[in-house]
């Protein structure tokens, strides 16, 4: 899109309002992954906003990208070292219609001894970035991959024991995401 994403208007409002709305009711940790200081900046009136307008009672906190210009296997990797808890949902600023219903479901499932839980439709297409990952064995492989300047996604769940979901029963629109400026009319 050529600009920062998160402070794009859909729908009258920045698209980060979008998915903060959708995921604080069901959770009691955000942990929100920018890409550096000019970016954070950016956001700072958008999220002062969001703690005084709405009723999370939890931890929002904001990360810097532990290595700059790497993409969202980084974003994962800075998210899952600063998260308090083993496992954490990963969803993007730019799919502003991601609802609290799909939280919940995700939120729902058993991962056992599984380190990702994604979305796959019956074509073999994957959502890696609506997924929930755990950072035990996440971290390594992260860790692993980024040294090796992989940076895919998709490398990433090769790498792990996925329980794949199918994306076919939740609401498809959740999936849809915003690239390019004729996407936001």
């Amino acid at each position: 899109m050529g600009q920062d994403k998160g402070i794009l208007i859909y729908e009258d409002k920045p698209l980060l309002l979008h998915t903060l709305e959708a995921v604080y009711p069901s959770v009691d940790e955000i942990i929100l992954v920018l890409r550096d200081q000019k970016q954070l900046e950016s956001y700072s009136l958008l999220l002062n906003f969001f703690k005084e307008k709405s009723s999370f009672e939890g931890e929002l906190r904001v990360c810097l990208d532990l290595k700059k210009d790497q993409g969202p296997l980084v974003g994962i990797l800075t998210g899952l070292s600063t998260l308090k808890s083993n496992c954490a949902l990963v969803v993007p600023c730019d799919s502003p219609r991601i609802k609290s219903a799909f939280i919940e479901n995700m939120l729902k499932f058993d991962l056992g001894d599984q380190g990702a839980l994604v979305p796959r439709w019956p074509d073999g297409r994957v959502e890696p970035l609506h997924a929930i990952y755990c950072k035990d064995q996440a971290l390594p492989v992260l860790e692993t991959l980024l040294k090796s300047k992989v940076r895919d996604v998709k490398s990433l769940l090769k790498k792990l024991n996925v329980l794949y979901v199918d994306a076919e029963f939740m609401d498809a629109e959740v999936f849809m995401n915003l690239n390019r400026p004729g996407d936001l009319e």
